[in-house]
């Protein structure tokens, strides 16, 4: 990917399995990546929760990023309606640890719901609610029924 991106000299991408947060060596190997790392991205392709291992990991690495300008990025594979409570807990749990240390975070949505949030903005664009049809009426009455000569 960096490589495409031309960024390959600039950038490393380092991914470490939720798996190895179990072992002691390899979760304070994760651990000082992550904290040294400009964007850390939590990627699960599974429902939430996160497993019991990764909070445990993640908690203290968001904690020690504080006062840095990394940004936390949660990329959560969730579609299922049933699923789509668990996983905004769970984004908001993140966003705010996130928030507490002072980086930017940034939530990725599942397909569904971006769709459903691009209906609803078409939908309101198309509607003409109380307060717009009163905002237009005050314009209508602000505009002068006269023409004014432009100074010159």
């Amino acid at each position: 990917m960096a490589a495409e991106l031309q960024l390959a000299e600039s950038c490393q991408i380092l991914p470490w399995a939720f798996r190895l947060l179990n072992d002691e060596d390899w979760h304070g190997e994760a651990a000082t990546d992550a904290i040294a790392a400009d964007i850390l991205i939590i990627a699960a392709s599974t429902a939430p929760p996160l497993p019991l291992n990764v909070s445990r990991w993640l908690d203290p690495v968001i904690h020690r990023k504080r006062g840095s300008d990394a940004a936390l990025v949660a990329l959560l594979g969730v579609e299922e309606d049933s699923d789509r409570r668990d996983a905004t807990e769970l984004l908001d749990a993140i966003r705010q640890a996130a928030g507490r240390a002072g980086l930017d975070f940034f939530p990725a949505s599942p397909r569904s719901r971006v769709e459903e949030i691009v209906d609803r903005i078409q939908e309101r664009s198309e509607t003409v609610t109380p307060v717009l049809e009163k905002i237009l009426q005050l314009r209508r009455l602000a505009l002068p029924t006269t023409k004014v000569p432009y100074p010159r």
